[in-house]
C-alpha cells in the first residue's frame, strides 16, 4: 500500500506498508485529476514514526503465546506492519496530462483523492523517444526496456562517461564507437590503456574500419607536413618554448621552406651557423633534440603519414592513436600535434566533422586544453567524448557544458561531491543512486534524454575483450590451496600452544 505523505520542494515522500522493495531509480505515478505525476525514487528509508504510537512502541513488551489470544483487535499485528513501514523519497521528474509529457509541473496532487502506483519506465521513455534513423542501443532500464538514443545526440555535442575504474566506462565507450563508425562518422580515440586496438574491439567493428597507429612506428611526420603555425604551437605550448625563440625559429623556418624543404637537422644547421643568442640557441637546440628523440618526426616524405585520409572514409573509421607506451611528454605532443592539424583542416574544411575519444584526458593536456577544445572546436566539428576514472580531472566548465553525461559508480566521497556539482542533475539524486549502482550500470542523462535521468544497464556484447593486465600470478595450482608445496617450498606451520 502506497500512502502520500508529504512534500518538500521538488522532493515527494511516499509511505509504503509493507515494503515491496522498491529499487532506486525505479519510477512511481501519483495520479489524481490533474494526470499522472511521474516520480522517481532516489531514496528509501524507515518512517519515523512521531507522538504516541512512537511512545507506545517504545514501552510496549513482548506479547507472550499465553496472552496473545486476548488481543482480539490484532492490534499487536497492526504496529508490526507500522514498525515496517518504510518512507520512499521521490522526485518529480515530469507529469502526464492529455496525452503530453510535461516537465515544468505546477501543481500538487490531492493528498486525498489520489491514486498512487508503480509505473513502468516503457511509458516515460514513449514520451521521450525520438523518430530515430541512426539508432544506438546502450543497454536497458530498471523495468528491463531498451534504452535506444539516437546518434545526433552525440553529433554537435560534449559527452562525459565518468565512474570508478572496473564499472563498465570503455564498454560503453565501445558501444557508442562501434555504431558511429557502422553509420560512417569518422572517430579519432586516443588510447592511453592499449584498449582499443583491433583485437579488442574483435567482431565489434566491421574488418577494416579499425586503423590503429603508433607513433614512432606506423606514424611519422614531416616538418613540411606538420607545417609552421602548428610546429610554432607544438614548440610554445607542448615544449614551453619562449616567445622570443619562437619569433627566431619562425625566422630560421621560412627560408628553408622557400628552398623546398624543412627538416629538424636544416633549422639546426640554421641555429649554429646563424648570430643567435646564446640563451635563445640553447632553448632552441634542447627542445629539437626532444623532439627528434620522440621519434615522431622523419625527414623521408615516403615516411610522412598523412592520417587524414583515413578520416576521409566515406564508410567511416575508428583512427586509433595507441598512446599507451609513450612518455607523458610525448603523449601530449603526439596529441597536440593531432589536434592542432585536425583543427588546420576543418578551418580549410578538407574534413568533414570528427567524433574524439578521449580516454583519461588529464594524463597528456592540462584542463586549459581541453576548455579551449570544447569551447571554439566543437563550433569546426570535433565532438569530444570524455572517458575517466577520476571526474575531477575534468574542470566544472566542461561538465556544464556537457551535452550527455553517463554516471558511473563512485563510492568515494569527494568524487560524488564534485561530479553532483558539476552535473545538470540536482545533487541529491546524484549522490544518492550513483553511489549505489552496481557495475556495468550507470545514470544517464542530458539532450538524449531530454534530461530525463535514466538508470541503465550498459549493454552487454561478447565481441568486445577487455584490455590485457599483465599478472604474476598467471595459473593455479595443482593442489588448490594457494601454497607452492609443488616447488617444494617450506612454509611455517600453525604449532597449538602448549597447555
Amino acid at each position: 500500500m502506497l500512502r502520500l505523505y508529504r512534500k518538500d520542494g521538488d522532493t515527494l515522500e511516499l509511505i509504503e506498508y509493507p515494503s515491496e522493495n522498491r529499487v532506486k531509480g525505479g519510477y512511481l505515478g501519483v495520479e489524481d485529476k490533474n494526470g499522472l505525476l511521474v516520480l522517481q525514487i532516489i531514496e528509501a528509508t524507515y518512517l519515523e514514526i512521531p507522538g504516541l504510537v512512537e511512545e507506545m512502541l517504545k514501552a510496549s513488551p513482548t506479547v507472550s503465546m499465553e496472552t496473545s489470544e486476548l488481543d482480539v483487535l490484532d492490534l499487536e499485528s497492526i504496529l508490526q506492519q507500522v514498525k515496517d513501514a518504510v518512507l520512499l523519497k521521490c522526485k518529480v521528474r515530469g507529469a502526464i496530462a492529455n496525452g503530453s509529457f510535461i516537465q515544468d509541473v505546477t501543481w500538487i496532487p490531492s493528498r486525498v483523492n489520489c491514486i498512487v502506483k508503480a509505473i513502468d519506465d516503457a511509458l516515460v521513455l514513449s514520451f521521450l523517444a525520438k523518430k530515430s534513423i541512426r539508432p544506438i542501443r546502450v543497454g536497458t532500464t530498471r523495468s528491463g526496456n531498451a534504452l535506444v538514443l539516437d546518434a545526433e545526440d552525440f553529433d554537435g555535442g560534449l559527452t562525459v562517461i565518468t565512474g570508478k575504474k572496473g564499472t563498465g566506462k570503455s564498454h560503453l565507450s565501445k558501444l557508442i564507437l562501434k555504431d558511429l563508425v557502422d553509420y560512417g562518422a569518422p572517430c579519432l580515440v586516443f588510447d592511453v590503456n592499449g584498449e582499443y586496438s583491433s583485437s579488442q574491439l574483435g567482431e565489434g567493428v566491421t574488418k577494416g574500419r579499425v586503423v590503429t597507429l603508433v607513433p614512432g612506428e606506423n606514424f611519422k611526420v614531416t616538418l613540411d607536413y606538420v607545417g609552421l603555425n602548428v610546429f610554432l604551437g607544438l614548440m610554445e605550448q607542448t615544449m614551453s618554448l619562449p616567445s622570443n625563440s619562437g619569433w627566431e625559429l619562425r625566422r630560421i623556418w621560412e627560408p628553408l621552406q622557400a628552398k623546398g624543404s624543412v627538416t629538424i637537422r636544416g633549422i639546426r644547421n640554421q641555429i649554429f651557423t646563424g648570430r643567435i643568442n646564446e640563451y635563445v640557441k640553447d632553448a632552441l637546440v634542447r627542445r629539437l633534440d626532444a623532439l627528434e628523440g620522440s621519434g615522431l618526426f622523419t625527414e623521408s616524405p615516403i615516411e610522412n603519414t598523412a592520417f587524414e585520409r583515413h578520416l576521409l572514409n566515406e564508410d567511416g573509421v575508428a583512427l586509433i592513436f595507441d598512446l599507451h607506451r609513450l612518455p607523458t611528454i610525448f603523449k601530449s605532443l603526439v596529441v597536440e600535434l593531432i589536434l592542432k592539424k585536425v583543427k588546420s583542416l576543418l578551418e580549410g574544411h578538407k574534413l568533414p566533422a570528427v567524433f574524439l575519444f578521449a580516454e583519461e584526458a588529464h594524463i597528456y593536456q592540462q584542463h586549459t586544453f581541453w576548455e579551449d577544445i570544447v569551447t571554439r572546436m566543437r563550433h569546426l566539428g570535433i565532438f569530444s567524448i570524455f572517458i575517466t576514472n577520476e571526474p575531477n580531472s575534468l574542470s566544472e566548465t566542461i561538465y556544464r557544458q556537457a551535452d550527455n553525461i553517463f554516471l558511473f559508480n563512485f563510492t568515494n566521497e569527494n568524487d560524488l561531491a564534485f561530479v553532483s556539482k558539476a552535473s545538470t542533475v540536482d545533487a541529491q539524486t546524484v549522490i544518492s543512486l550513483v553511489k549505489s549502482l552496481p557495475t556495468h550500470h550507470c545514470l544517464s542523462f542530458g539532450r538524449m534524454t531530454l534530461d530525463f535521468p535514466i538508470v541503465v544497464r550498459v549493454e552487454e556484447r561478447k565481441y568486445f575483450k577487455p584490455a590485457d593486465t599483465r599478472c604474476f600470478f598467471t595459473s593455479k595450482l595443482a593442489n588448490g590451496d594457494g601454497r607452492h608445496q609443488a616447488q617444494g617450498i617450506a612454509h611455517p606451520r600453525i604449532v597449538p600452544p602448549r597447555s
